[in-house]
């Protein structure tokens, strides 16, 4: 058993600064807050997630008095859990399809270390959708010439040319919104943003 959901990091991103207890968890993947923009997660999901975290040596559980109730528990990361947390933040997200999710739940989180984080991140995504886009570019023995200045009927002659088209296409897009996101890379990890990112 090992993290298999995006949302899984997102806990543990969540809990970097320090433990909360699960309704702040939650609060965080509202639809008002900037994270639930990217990421939704039902509350039967997070228990589940936190509890499966907790077992893989992550998170770990401590009771905090409330005056006049029952303790409350409230989880935080072990050094693990900052561990596997800090190398998935820092990767670029695979393939250019989970750019949407992937790559934008760990720019929300990489605001947190700062400038040279942010654009360090944003540099390895483009690289990596780069190198799938050569790999794409090199068309399959027998496959239509889906270049930009091949004919529309090269590009079009059937539905398979017409898939790759636009999935190059698609990829070219992504990594032309990556490079404005690049040079902005100051901008997005600005430190008032950066606190509103994790206030839940």
């Amino acid at each position: 058993m090992e993290i298999s959901e995006p949302a899984e990091y997102a806990l543990l991103g969540l809990l970097w600064d320090g433990p909360r207890h699960g309704y702040e968890l939650h609060r965080a993947f509202a639809p008002d807050q900037e994270l639930g923009t990217i990421c939704r997660l039902e509350q039967s999901q997070l228990y589940a997630f936190l509890k499966k975290l907790e077992h893989l040596g992550y998170l770990e559980g401590t009771l905090e008095p409330q005056e006049g109730r029952p303790p409350r528990r409230v989880l935080g990361l072990t050094k693990a859990g900052r561990q596997v947390f800090r190398q998935w933040v820092e990767a670029p997200a695979p393939r250019p399809r989970e750019v949407r999710l992937l790559f934008l739940l760990k720019l929300y989180f990489a605001r947190a270390f700062g400038p040279a984080a942010v654009l360090t991140l944003i540099t390895r995504q483009i690289e990596a959708c780069q190198v799938f886009l050569q790999k794409l570019q090199g068309a399959p023995e027998g496959a239509a010439d889906t270049s930009a200045q091949a004919p529309p009927e090269a590009r079009f002659q059937n539905f398979r040319a017409l898939v790759h088209h636009g999935r190059v296409r698609q990829i070219e897009a992504t990594i032309g919104w990556l490079m404005e996101l690049r040079d902005q890379a100051e901008t997005i990890a600005r430190p008032s943003e950066t606190q509103s990112a994790f206030s839940g």
